[in-house]
């Protein structure tokens, strides 16, 4: 294998700028706070959005396809074993021109110094993402300017389109289908160098290629031994007339470069058997435990509803677990609600018990359902957490749209509202609100972690529902809690009963 820098031409590839990745994305705040670095939050956001769309295409070709699996295995090779396969991925060379940069470039490059660029191949440290029971990157490699192949199939490129492409797309179907995510997903390698290896069913293009594997290498565009280079490396097949760039290794090629590698976790698929997409990240910059967090905060909706399962691999083999924490307690209870039920009495209330309301919000200007609405409070003295940390906590309702969270949206927006603090989910899916869902994600950022009500760039209906979901469920948890403000207990309230579960407990008393 050996890495293919692409000169400057009028068919260039321009790399995105992986550095204004973390734009518009904003922290969720009190209890929900978190040390997970924000490059791995959007990372699990970004590249388990594209593993679900790919999931809900294969399963609309195929229901009786099983459940999709997300792998993110963490690998390590170290010694002798380590310099091979740097040898077999061609790090040395990126190395090589790392090392020709002056400061100034490497000042406006942003590039980490990771181990992969500053030539120490002792160690490595790998990444690999296997998908199961997904579509695949299917389709063909080359641009066409038509819309239909012979064989009556539209025409795309989604490995192209995935890796390969500078101009970001519409809004479409889907959870991530802006293409941005492309700076978080390559953005998690520091050396911006990563490997995909796909698989999907020939009959999705004229050229009936089944597998591609390639490698990229994701900078900006630099001048290296009086040459001017676009910025972006391949790995891939042999170049042909008038192309500007190799095309990735196909079929058996691609199997065997699978195969000469021997990475744990990235292993040869055949397309009537395990169709899906496997990625390699080179000197990754997070953790299983990071992933692990990122992937309850951002996709328990999913997971709860048996949407996917997903699996952590740590460097020794052992799975890191994928655990629901406390503060995320409260959002899976409410989500777990199927109808109202009011509590008048907290001193004797039972051991999972909270207050809850469960609505359908209705657009005010069309007839249509916006999503389904569902609130809870929980004042149950000492344990219950509506009237927790009083000077940092807020009302929080997570905003979910065909299991993913958008965000952890406070409630007022811009305001504070003083105990007793409610938890909530807003959801909308396509199944049950297609209107709402279609206008809702129309008018979500690149990030896909907010909805904009305010852009009047965007569509005037869309950004009506926007508004309309925001302020229906500012009156709905105004509301809530304001049925329970004169029955939140006493502070007095409090400490007595907390000292008599400490009695309880083998406490003694003076």
């Amino acid at each position: 294998m050996k890495w293919f820098w692409e000169p400057r031409s009028d068919a260039e590839f321009t790399p995105p700028q992986i550095a204004t990745l973390l734009q518009g994305w904003q922290d969720p705040k009190a209890d929900l706070k978190s040390p997970v670095s924000q490059e791995s939050e959007v990372f699990v956001r970004e590249v388990v959005q594209n593993f679900v769309d790919a999931a809900r295409d294969e399963q609309q070709r195929n229901p009786k396809v099983g459940i999709p699996t997300l792998t993110f295995r963490f690998v390590e090779v170290s010694g002798s074993q380590a310099h091979a396969l740097a040898t077999k991925l061609d790090l040395p060379s990126i190395s090589d021109r790392y090392a020709s940069f002056d400061a100034n470039l490497l000042k406006d490059m942003r590039l980490s110094k990771s181990d992969t660029v500053l030539g120490n191949h002792d160690k490595i440290r790998l990444l690999v993402l296997t998908e199961t029971n997904t579509c695949g990157m299917y389709g063909q490699w080359k641009r066409s300017d038509q819309e239909f192949d012979a064989k009556g199939n539209k025409i795309v490129s989604r490995m192209r389109d995935a890796l390969l492409a500078s101009v970001r797309g519409n809004a479409g179907k889907g959870l991530g289908a802006f293409g941005e995510g492309k700076k978080a997903v390559i953005g998690i390698s520091a050396p911006r160098t990563l490997f995909a290896y796909t698989c999907f069913d020939p009959d999705t293009s004229t050229d009936e290629v089944s597998r591609r594997f390639m490698g990229g290498v994701y900078w900006q565009n630099h001048i290296y031994n009086h040459q001017k280079f676009s910025g972006f490396a391949m790995i891939g097949g042999a170049m042909q007339d008038g192309d500007v760039r190799p095309a990735p290794l196909s079929d058996i090629d691609a199997d065997a470069a699978v195969t000469e590698l021997g990475i744990p976790g990235l292993e040869v698929r055949l397309p009537n058997k395990n169709r899906g997409t496997s990625y390699v990240f080179v000197d990754h910059i997070t953790t299983p435990e990071e992933v692990a967090e990122s992937l309850a905060r951002n996709w328990w909706p999913l997971m709860v509803d048996g949407g996917a399962e997903f699996k952590v691999i740590r460097e020794n083999g052992s799975e890191q677990p994928i655990a629901f924490n406390a503060s995320l307690t409260p959002f899976v209870n409410a989500y777990a609600a199927t109808e109202s039920k009011n509590i008048d009495d907290w001193s004797v209330a039972e051991e999972m018990d909270f207050a809850t309301r469960v609505e359908t919000l209705q657009s005010t200007a069309k007839p249509f359902p916006l999503g389904e609405l569902k609130l809870a409070i929980d004042l149950r003295p000492v344990i219950g957490w509506s009237r927790k940390d009083p000077d940092t906590n807020t009302s929080i309702v997570a905003l979910i749209r065909d299991g993913m969270i958008i965000s952890y949206q406070h409630f007022p927006k811009g305001r504070k509202l003083a105990a007793p603090f409610v938890r909530g989910t807003f959801t909308v899916t396509t199944a049950k609100h297609p209107i709402a869902e279609d206008y809702l994600r129309s008018v979500e950022p690149p990030l896909h972690n907010k909805w904009q009500e305010d852009n009047r760039e965007l569509d005037h209906d869309a950004r009506k529902a926007a508004k309309d979901v925001y302020s229906l469920v500012t009156e709905s948890v105004r509301s809530f809690r304001d049925e329970y403000v004169a029955s939140t207990p006493t502070d007095e309230q409090d400490f007595q009963i907390f000292r008599e579960n400490l009695s309880l407990a083998g406490g003694k008393r003076v």
